[in-house]
């Protein structure tokens, strides 16, 4: 059976992404190129949990026309979803890239969620978990969103009995981490903002993610270093995975690449470590594709003919 994987994107939006000569501040710009696609972190997971096959539905909040623009495009790529519909309009972000590669990100606001929202949203979440499901909740909050909504929606995914993941940043996480999410996913900034600790090294990543999960009886922390791969802690060790070097050609959403791809590893029965490696092969082999939430099967069997490196961290006292 495929892994079943339910995805939340509370800050959904269409990203566009513009190619300019140069930026000029007070000028009229003609775009030489314009490309749309469904925006936000949950969205990029998705995305890949169905290109590995695996079972999984979307959910989140979306609003207006921007909102059926997100829904029709991820009916396009065989996404399901099943999204709280709000008031207003879900937002864009727009980011301008200049001839030397530049880029200038404007983020609109989005919508303004309520109470009922937040309720509706609730009980979407606990009717589609159950043991035997991942729900990955990734992103930022919409305005009206408290600081401990994840917490709570990662409360009602538990109580359904459903594995839960967290990647999120600054006070969503710290509120998150209450609940005990059964993964945590920082990067090397969130991990240091949390903790004070300076992350340098797979070492001291480790240390942090300690610090971040086992005081808190999360079970497993995964710690993204970019180029450098990924750290995990759990309660069988304390693991490095290095990607080969490979040119990359766009990073944006390798991070969510390797939330879907240890989550649906994890799921199909693979061991923590296990897990990681094909994450940071799935992730790498992103890091190669022009396409964000994407990649294509021979770059990571280039991946893995090449060689993730795995490595077994010794102990932090």
């Amino acid at each position: 059976m495929a892994p079943r994987v339910i995805t939340v994107t509370l800050n959904a939006a269409i990203d566009k992404r513009l190619k300019v000569e140069l930026l000029r501040p007070g000028a009229v710009l003609r775009a030489a190129s314009a490309e749309y696609s469904p925006g936000g972190k949950g969205l990029n997971v998705a995305r890949v949990i169905a290109q590995l096959g695996g079972e999984v539905t979307a959910t989140g909040f979306l609003g207006g026309h921007a909102g059926h623009y997100i829904a029709d495009r991820l009916d396009a790529a065989h996404v399901p979803h099943q999204f709280v519909w709000a008031a207003g309009e879900s937002r864009s972000c727009v980011n301008i890239i200049d001839a030397a590669g530049r880029a200038t990100e404007i983020l609109e606001p989005g919508l303004v969620i309520t109470d009922a929202d937040l309720l509706a949203l609730t009980a979407t979440i606990r009717s589609l978990s159950a043991p035997g499901v991942a729900v990955v909740f990734s992103g930022s909050l919409p305005q009206g969103c408290p600081p401990d909504t994840y917490a709570h929606l990662i409360t009602a995914a538990k109580s359904a009995g459903a594995l839960t993941v967290l990647d999120t940043s600054a006070e969503p996480l710290r509120h998150g981490l209450d609940a005990c999410p059964d993964v945590i996913k920082p990067n090397a900034v969130e991990a240091r903002a949390l903790t004070g600790t300076t992350i340098e090294d797979p070492t001291s990543a480790a240390r942090a993610l300690r610090q971040l999960a086992i005081d808190r009886h999360i079970p497993v922390a995964i710690c993204s270093l970019g180029a450098r791969g990924a750290v995990l802690v759990c309660q069988s060790g304390l693991w490095w995975a290095e990607p080969p070097l490979t040119a990359a050609v766009n990073t944006v959403g390798c991070g969510d690449t390797l939330v879907a791809g240890f989550t649906f590893a994890a799921m199909a029965g693979l061991t923590p470590d296990q897990a990681l490696v094909a994450a940071v092969e799935l992730a790498t082999a992103a890091a190669r594709s022009a396409t964000t939430g994407s990649f294509d099967p021979t770059d990571v069997e280039w991946v893995r003919q090449t060689g993730v490196q795995l490595y077994e961290l010794a102990g932090q006292d």
